[in-house]
């Protein structure tokens, strides 16, 4: 038995008793991230930091007398957090510590110009878009240098000499780059094709080098100067693409019901016939950005190849608004079980758009989904039969949202995308279960999932057992040794059953029609 008068002042870390009777509990210090300096020359460890306050994200000053980092302030970084982290230089013969900024928000990744007078770091609310602020390296005033954007930021860098921060940021279907003057703000867009513009790197005073994909090129190194003009490729890692038959892809842009702009990309089958009306799948994961999609799993040109048009709609979903994609507004609009509305008005609205251009079959349409995509599918199918078919596939949250919240140890991260506990509006779980409303689904389903996908998993054994309870068609292919995606045997296993489940509801009978041979039809 645990004894009553163990040391409760221990603090707290990995339980340890002995197995000698009378002996009182032990317990591990806790391990906190710590910061320490080596000299490289003479290999000594000398160790700055010392308390729990948990420290990240070190960056040198450039005279070498001072360490900027981010700090939780001693707040557990387990799982996701729950938020709240500050900036704080140290200087580094001494060890003090100078906060420059305080709050609850995250902040995090700081960097000393080279000029030593400020310091960049990465702010957001927890769950928000990130933004790149400004505070002198003495410390005062903070300024968010990219508020005028009004999106999430990737990653941002130094000029060479202190006056501008070149940054990357999140743009619908695109990854665009900006530069931001300093200390002003006043923001330059640098990019204005649609394409995915990650990593990024900058050189000297205006050098900048990224890596560009899009629906055509994959990995294609790309640079730019003032001096030397461009944008223009240095590197292209995958010029066998050139031999490939794809499909085109084209950005689609509508409005929903609500009047909100919205942002897709369509892959056309490969040979596509202007005029002609295919077969669509729609891809159902959300804040997809524009890319190439090549790979089973993505659902994608390989789709395209056997004569399907994918549509990658990007709908909003309740467990996916803190990926950002657009505006913080945006994205927060489809939050807690008001939003599954918003979602299939996003999904709709982009089908109509496409039907109206005159591209895909209506009575043609299947879903599929991976992940969040899953997710997506697995609400969707409760609430239209518009769709012929649907494919889900280690579906995120959807099916039941309390399982993940009593079955995870730290249910902090479900509790902040819900907006609530179970306890505080348990209506709002229900709502946001898509096991409560299995009853309406009349849309033949295909699940699938690995049996190492833990609670993905249960979650998808509640969707099939309770759609097979109703007499729906349903089938599961579950496969052992799998875990979130497929590989090897099981994948080709799946490629080939996903195939024959689409092929018979957007074929005609008998017809397993190549992207080729179909457009030798009349």
């Amino acid at each position: 038995m645990f004894r009553s008068d163990f040391r409760a002042a221990q603090p707290t870390g990995n339980v340890s008793q002995s197995s000698k009777p009378g002996r009182e509990l032990s317990f591990a210090p806790t391990k906190v991230s710590q910061l320490f300096v080596v000299d490289v020359q003479t290999k000594v460890i000398s160790q700055l930091t010392t308390d729990n306050a948990i420290y990240f994200n070190p960056d040198w000053s450039p005279d070498g007398a001072q360490i900027v980092c981010a700090s939780s302030e001693g707040r557990s970084l387990f799982g996701l957090g729950v938020g709240g982290s500050n900036i704080y230089t140290i200087d580094v013969a001494t060890g003090r510590k100078h906060a420059l900024t305080t709050g609850t928000r995250d902040k995090r990744v700081p960097v000393w110009s080279p000029d030593g007078r400020w310091i960049a770091y990465s702010e957001s609310e927890h769950f928000g878009p990130e933004s790149v602020f400004l505070v002198p390296g003495v410390g005062g005033k903070t300024t968010d240098v990219s508020a005028s954007l009004d999106r999430g930021v990737i990653e941002f860098y130094w000029s060479a000499d202190s006056r501008s921060i070149v940054f990357n940021y999140m743009d619908g279907v695109s990854w665009s780059i900006a530069r931001a003057e300093i200390p002003t703000g006043r923001i330059t867009r640098l990019s204005n094709r649609e394409a995915s513009r990650w990593p990024l790197s900058v050189a000297g005073q205006d050098m900048m080098a990224w890596q560009q994909s899009d629906g055509a090129e994959q990995g294609v190194i790309r640079i730019s100067a003032h001096s030397l003009g461009g944008p223009f490729v240095l590197l292209e890692l995958n010029p066998q693409m050139r031999e490939w038959e794809l499909g085109t892809q084209e950005v689609v842009r509508w409005r929903n019901r609500r009047g909100d702009e919205l942002e897709g990309f369509l892959i056309k089958p490969v040979g596509y016939i202007g005029g002609r009306k295919y077969p669509v799948i729609v891809n159902a994961y959300p804040q997809t950005t524009i890319g190439l999609y090549a790979d089973p799993m993505s659902g994608g040109q390989l789709l395209a190849a056997r004569g399907y048009a994918v549509f990658f709609p990007n709908s909003r979903s309740p467990a996916a608004w803190m990926n950002p994609f657009k505006s913080a507004d945006f994205d927060l609009a489809v939050r807690g079980p008001n939003g599954l509305a918003l979602m299939l008005d996003d999904l709709n609205s982009g089908m109509d758009e496409l039907i109206r251009r005159g591209v895909v079959d209506p009575d043609r349409m299947c879903l599929y989904g991976f992940s969040n995509g899953g997710a997506v599918v697995n609400q969707v199918v409760t609430m239209t039969d518009r769709f012929k078919c649907a494919v889900s596939v280690a579906a995120a949250v959807s099916t039941d949202w309390s399982l993940p919240f009593f079955l995870q140890s730290d249910a902090t991260f479900i509790a902040q995308i819900a907006g609530a506990t179970p306890w505080e509006d348990p209506e709002s779980y229900m709502k946001l279960s898509a096991m409560y409303r299995l009853h309406k689904v009349n849309t033949p389903m295909l699940l699938a999932d690995g049996d190492n996908d833990g609670l993905f998993l249960l979650s998808t054994i509640e969707m099939y057992n309770g759609l097979r309870f109703l007499g729906k068609q349903v089938t599961f292919l579950r496969y052992p040794d799998q875990g979130h995606e497929f590989t090897g045997e099981a994948l080709k296993d799946f490629w080939g059953r996903e195939n024959e489940f689409f092929d018979k509801y957007l074929k005609p009978k008998g017809s397993s029609a190549t992207a080729r041979e179909l457009r030798e039809q009349p």
